[in-house]
């Protein structure tokens, strides 16, 4: 293995950790170089960098470039919308998630983004209407009833 290539493997390897920053631009590097073909490698690679260091509008960039490529991935679809949520982009976020409703009918992640884009833009009641879907659909985790109890608790007030 080159030396280029053991750096790109290292790299690919970090973004998860704490050498994540560094991983970038390498990551980056070799996307442009790359055939046009593997580029959306390097996305998913880049993807993970840029969650790990909270650079949401480069996540943003490569979410989008994944979510296109493939609509029905849960990790595109998670990234894009976490993104974007991060971003205050609540209308685009609950659109994207609209969609991916539309095409897959009682789809948790869909519904659980949703909810979670209703919380974070200060719509706490749309959110409970949201969680209990899911509630509704026998599907509901810890993490449901307890998003739904955030959203009762702003309610209350």
């Amino acid at each position: 293995m080159d030396e280029g290539t053991a750096r790109v493997a290292a790299a690919s390897m970090a973004v998860f950790s704490a050498y994540a920053e560094d991983a970038i631009p390498i990551l980056v590097d070799a996307r442009e170089k790359a055939a046009d073909v593997r580029k959306l490698d390097f996305d998913f690679a880049l993807d993970g960098a840029y969650t790990k260091t909270e650079n949401y509008p480069e996540l943003l960039t490569v979410a989008r470039r994944l979510y296109i490529a493939d609509p029905t991935s849960v990790r595109a679809f998670d990234d894009l919308v976490n993104a974007l949520v991060r971003l205050s982009k609540f209308d685009e976020a609950g659109q994207i998630a609209q969609e991916r409703l539309k095409r897959m009918p009682e789809d948790l992640d869909a519904i659980r983004a949703l909810a979670r884009i209703s919380l974070q833009s200060g719509h706490a009641a749309e959110c409970r209407s949201w969680e209990r879907k899911v509630v509704d659909l026998g599907k509901a985790t810890t993490d449901d009833f307890n998003l739904e109890a955030w959203s009762a608790l702003s309610t209350a007030r």
